[in-house]
């Protein structure tokens, strides 16, 4: 895709923050300069704060541009250069399911860009408060992170955000394989009469103008109650991207996702790890990349991996052509996505294979 969006890495790793790799956040910059942000794990607010900080590569707005790696070298981050920047154009935040790991850090996202709206108000002149201030973020996510957050707002206070459920905006022919039980499912059901539908498609009609996609499409995925994938396609730009979340290897999201220029799949654990994958519904390494090849995904960019891995998963280093491998603050336009396995010998000096005892403290022990 001959695309100027871009997609950076904000923590690639599983279950708790390492060294080397933070919990999960992706954020998706679109020409109109909108923002989603996939996940927010614990520490999001301070991976975005060290990204706008970093300096001396091409783009100024921090990271490791692969557009410096043969690119063109040329502009990045819409010129966003602190975090403040960044959140004022925060549209929407995706959350994939409610594991610690890819939701505790979005109340902190949410208390600054509100203290941000406050300074705003406060200053604003005779033209009216700045449009983005106006307009609260959109939290989509499943039913249990609304109440969570309800909860949280009763001890801290009011953030200003707009709740969609997940379950809402599943396209009809999928909605029976949303996994609930309980009040989950009571809630679930509501969404599916005709008045909750109406309403569901007019949120998914206002995300859609916010980040300028003809597609944002939550699909069920195979892991925890009430977890999904999501499939994105870009109304203008004409690209579709996929984020797995976690997931064991789907059919649904081969099918949803076809044709996709990108997936981001999780590859939680390498392939002689199979039967643990299975017991806990994550995917291999091998299985990751095999769903890009059914899916005929342009390329297929691996993610969450195990801190058992704490710095390069060197199992995937030498696999094809079409795939690529994540790492916190790892940044590339769509256009760019082909040059991501030529990084695979920089990778591998950067992040030895031969971890010290310091590294491996504790690896033997996974979390989830």
């Amino acid at each position: 895709a001959g695309s100027d969006s871009r997609l950076t890495f904000l923590g690639t790793g599983a279950a708790q923050p390492s060294n080397y790799r933070n919990v999960s956040s992706y954020m998706v910059e679109m020409p109109n300069g909108g923002i989603l942000l996939v996940d927010a794990g614990e520490g999001t607010l301070g991976q975005l704060s060290r990204l706008a900080s970093s300096h001396g590569f091409a783009n100024g707005s921090g990271g490791v541009d692969v557009e410096g790696f043969g690119g063109d070298g040329g502009g990045g981050g819409g010129g966003m250069t602190s975090i403040d920047d960044y959140l004022r154009n925060l549209q929407v935040v995706f959350v994939t399911h409610m594991h610690a790991d890819h939701h505790l850090g979005l109340v902190n996202l949410l208390a600054h860009r509100k203290r941000l709206a406050a300074a705003a108000a406060a200053g604003a002149g005779p033209g009216g408060l700045a449009r983005w201030a106006e307009r609260p973020v959109i939290v989509t996510g499943p039913i249990e992170l609304s109440w969570w957050l309800n909860r949280y707002q009763k001890v801290e206070g009011y953030l200003d955000y707009e709740f969609v459920y997940n379950g809402g905006l599943v396209a009809d022919h999928l909605a029976g394989k949303v996994k609930l039980a309980g009040r989950h499912l009571d809630h679930f059901a509501a969404q599916r009469t005709p008045q909750g539908r109406r309403e569901c498609q007019d949120k998914m009609r206002l995300i859609c103008e916010r980040l300028g996609l003809a597609t944002f499409a939550p699909i069920p995925a195979i892991h925890c109650r009430d977890a999904y994938a999501l499939v994105l396609e870009h109304a203008a730009e004409r690209w579709k991207m996929v984020f797995s979340g976690d997931s064991r290897p789907s059919e649904m999201l081969v099918e949803a996702g076809s044709g996709a220029d990108v997936l981001v799949h999780e590859a939680t654990f390498q392939d002689e790890l199979h039967h643990e994958a299975m017991q806990r519904n994550h995917s291999t390494c091998g299985e990751a990349m095999n769903i890009g090849r059914d899916m005929k995904a342009g390329i297929t960019v691996l993610t969450h991996f195990s801190q058992r891995y704490p710095k390069f998963p060197n199992y995937c280093a030498d696999e094809a052509q079409r795939t690529g491998i994540a790492f916190d603050f790892m940044g590339v336009r769509l256009r760019d996505l082909h040059l991501l396995p030529r990084l695979h010998p920089a990778l591998t000096a950067l992040f030895p294979a031969f971890l010290d005892d310091h590294d491996t403290a504790g690896a033997d022990n996974y979390y989830k």
